[in-house]
């Protein structure tokens, strides 16, 4: 800052931080909106560089930036990410907390089957004095595919993991949506949670590429054969 001015200079890295940000924060609401559709988020060398220091994928950090601050709770759902837990907590000041009471938790792609079903089983659906309680929790795929806003088919497949279909209904949808992914586990665990709108979990699921497709509480889904794309 100038003496003579008292003008702050800017920081352009904080700067592009912010746009950076803005541009995830408009893309999870148009899929929290449009339950199953397939958004895709730029993902920058920053960030390619600093997920893998992390141990998760970039769109995964550009979400946690995004959602949490120091007024808010978080948790990593599996223990061999303490590096990534502390980094997260160093970039948002969010406050650390226990599974079963977290406002944000991350399933990591290698945190899978009976661990992550588990896991989802413990979070948080708030109460339905306090529904916004409900975690949100960004899940990692090493497959995701689904149609974008202009119903073309987008995102990510590896040939090495088994993947599953599923059927979306409700607010935001056109008669029903589709979408597939390889987190069977999370998905099956939060349909026998059997939460009643409004309380709930809200599930953001991520690949490595920088897709993204939201599952909000408000959304009923079921695993299907198969949809055509």
């Amino acid at each position: 800052m100038s003496e003579q001015d008292g003008v702050f200079d800017r920081d352009p890295a904080l700067d592009e931080r912010a746009f950076e940000l803005q541009g995830t924060f408009r893309a999870v609401l148009d899929c929290m909106a449009r339950p199953g559709e397939v958004c895709c988020l730029s993902i920058t060398d920053a960030y390619e560089v600093e997920a893998k220091r992390c141990g998760l994928f970039p769109a995964t950090l550009m979400l946690a930036d995004m959602l949490l601050d120091s007024g808010t709770t978080f948790c990593m759902a599996t223990m061999g990410f303490e590096h990534a837990a502390r980094q997260i907590a160093s970039r948002t000041h969010v406050t650390p907390a226990a599974l079963d009471v977290a406002a944000c938790a991350i399933f990591p792609e290698a945190f899978r089957d009976e661990g992550a079903a588990s896991a989802v089983a413990e979070l948080t659906a708030g109460t339905l004095e306090q529904p916004h309680r409900g975690a949100t929790v960004i899940v990692e795929c090493s497959v995701l595919l689904g149609l974008d806003a202009q119903g073309m088919r987008v995102g990510s497949a590896s040939h090495a993991c088994a993947k599953s279909a599923w059927e979306l209904s409700g607010p935001g949808i056109d008669g029903a949506a589709h979408f597939s992914c390889d987190r069977g586990d999370v998905l099956r665990a939060r349909v026998a949670r059997m939460d009643e709108f409004p309380c709930g979990i809200d599930l953001i699921f991520v690949d490595g590429f920088g897709h993204i497709a939201a599952i909000p509480r408000s959304s009923a889904c079921r695993e299907v054969e198969s949809w055509d794309m």
